[in-house]
């Protein structure tokens, strides 16, 4: 029931009397996932760093329990100083390649 309101944007009924500093204590933008048999509960960061200057171009946070995908292509920066891509198979779909082509990037490391 608490995971639901949670979800759902709203604060549990159970913390409506709480005070401030015990409210300041609860994580609501965290989200439950399951990755190797194991329950979590975090976030995720994806990055798009520079090649050649070694900093980070690109920085997004999102719940664990958001695909990869859905941040994948708001990364790409056509700034950076190179043009190829790396990253898990969690990025490895027909659609992310297509985007790669047609936005003449590379893929590695999938």
């Amino acid at each position: 029931m608490v995971d639901a309101c949670i979800v759902a944007g709203q604060q549990p009924e159970a913390w409506q009397n709480k005070s401030v500093h015990v409210l300041r204590q609860k994580d609501t933008d965290a989200r439950w996932t399951k990755k190797r048999h194991k329950n979590d509960y975090d976030y995720k960061n994806h990055i798009n760093s520079d090649a050649e200057y070694k900093i980070i171009r690109k920085f997004e946070v999102t719940a664990a329990s958001q695909a990869d995908i859905h941040a994948f292509e708001r990364r790409l920066d056509e700034r950076n100083s190179s043009k190829r891509v790396s990253g898990d198979s969690a990025y490895r779909s027909e659609a992310a390649e297509e985007i790669l082509k047609e936005r003449g990037y590379s893929c590695r490391g999938h």
